[in-house]
């Protein structure tokens, strides 16, 4: 009787000390869970192999292994706490969470929308289901579609002198380079109007078709010769690895300059692009593009232009987003004779968008264009050298949700050791942008 009173002592005195280890080892995983130290709470509710000894701590098991992106090892765990309360909604609600960040997403939907049938379930829940709904929806969607209308007038103090066709810093992409020279200084006002079509097709979730189509016109009230047309089309296929993304952009150009059928550009760029985290993104690829003018006069200036790209865009938290490019790029004629057409360059640019406040936002611009010509003329007996420095201030208004205001002021002064082609300009103008 004795030896039984004293086997019973002692077998409550064990039994009481693992379980006081076990309180001590939920307490201290609790507390690096607190603390947001989840590997180590990982390590420490792990200690506890007994099932219904751990019973107690899943949930705070399964939490960390899902704040440290270990979700199926999570979901392992969510569905063994199932087993034995198979109608906590708090664990129904987590598993359909997990199955969304596994990218399961139809299995996560299915889940989310038992919990909408449930009545008990709060109202405050149910937005917040919705709304993960909402993002399932978005990520299997496969086609979205975009478009913007553009308006925009404003003065011009050289409309005979102009490097770019983009140079009233229209975002219009692979359109080359128009140049247009004149000795005289002409100021004339002009109206611009923009047609911009996106459609972004994900094949699935590494896969997809990026296309743009872009009309625009350009018109001067005191030169109606000038007017400008352009239409401008792109493909991207997109494939995407984790952080990295490669690209291959298909171009093609038409421009018409007063009224005359003038250049078709075609272009290839092979691009990768690298997010390094949540606030940098770097781009770099190689243009190929075939400038082949129409008209029999300008036959001499067809081309073909190779350049590398580079691209770093950075969001700050307070002097806003900026976008540097840096490329270099050689264009050769295909007719080995026009000194004129074959050269060398070299673009820097800084882009800057600061949001001052909910509406408005402060947009600024700055590059230089170094353009060494490969061959002497032989009028000047030296070889012809631009550098073009350009700078642009605009400020944008959110008038509402789908229309954006915007005022622009822009400068462009070209140095040359040919005096035909030094000049400087002046653009100011104001658009409407409305969004669809």
């Amino acid at each position: 009787m004795k030896k039984l009173i004293l086997f019973s002592i002692l077998t409550s005195s064990l039994i009481f000390a693992q379980d006081n280890d076990v309180e001590k080892i939920k307490q201290k995983g609790i507390e690096f869970y607190k603390n947001n130290e989840f590997s180590s709470a990982i390590e420490e509710f792990t200690k506890i192999d007994d099932y219904k000894q751990s019973s107690n701590i899943d949930f705070y098991l399964a939490r960390s292994y899902y704040e440290i992106e270990m979700f199926e090892k999570a979901l392992a765990v969510y569905e063994r706490i199932l087993i034995n309360e198979p109608e906590n909604k708090r664990v129904k609600l987590e598993i359909a969470q997990t199955y969304l960040m596994l990218k399961s997403y139809e299995i996560a939907k299915t889940s989310f929308k038992e919990l909408l049938e449930d009545s008990s379930i709060p109202e405050s829940v149910k937005i917040n289901i919705n709304e993960r709904l909402k993002q399932i929806e978005e990520k299997t969607k496969k086609h979205f579609i975009s478009s913007s209308i553009i308006f925009g007038v404003g003065q011009d103090t050289n409309i005979n002198n102009t490097t770019s066709i983009d140079s009233y810093q229209l975002n219009i992409s692979n359109l080359g380079t128009l140049d247009i020279q004149s000795d005289d200084k002409v100021k004339s006002s002009f109206y611009e109007t923009a047609l911009l079509f996106n459609h972004l097709y994900n094949l699935d979730e590494s896969f997809s078709f990026r296309n743009n189509l872009v009309f625009y016109r350009q018109d001067f009230t005191k030169d109606k010769s000038k007017q400008l047309d352009v239409i401008s089309l792109s493909t991207t296929p997109v494939f995407t690895d984790n952080d990295v993304s490669y690209g291959l952009t298909f171009g093609i150009d038409n421009i018409l300059y007063g009224d005359n059928h003038y250049l078709n550009n075609y272009s290839l760029t092979p691009k990768i692009s690298y997010t390094i985290d949540q606030t940098k993104i770097y781009e770099t690829g190689i243009k190929f593009l075939n400038k082949d003018f129409i008209q029999e006069t300008d036959s001499g200036n067809k081309s073909l232009v190779y350049e590398y790209q580079n691209r770093l865009i950075l969001q700050t938290q307070d002097i806003g987003i900026f976008d540097i490019s840096l490329a270099f790029g050689r264009e050769n004629p295909k007719d080995k004779s026009r000194y004129d057409v074959e050269k060398e360059y070299g673009t820097i640019s800084l882009v800057n968008n600061y949001k001052i406040s909910e509406q408005f936002s402060l947009n600024s611009l700055l590059s230089f264009n170094n353009v060494n010509y490969r061959d002497e003329n032989p009028l000047f007996e030296e070889k012809r050298k631009d550098d073009i420095y350009s700078l642009m201030f605009g400020l944008g208004y959110l008038y509402s949700k789908d229309i954006n205001l915007g005022l622009n002021y822009s400068y462009v002064n070209q140095n040359s050791n040919y005096v035909p082609n030094d000049y400087n300009k002046s653009v100011i103008k104001t658009t409407i942008i409305h969004d669809f």
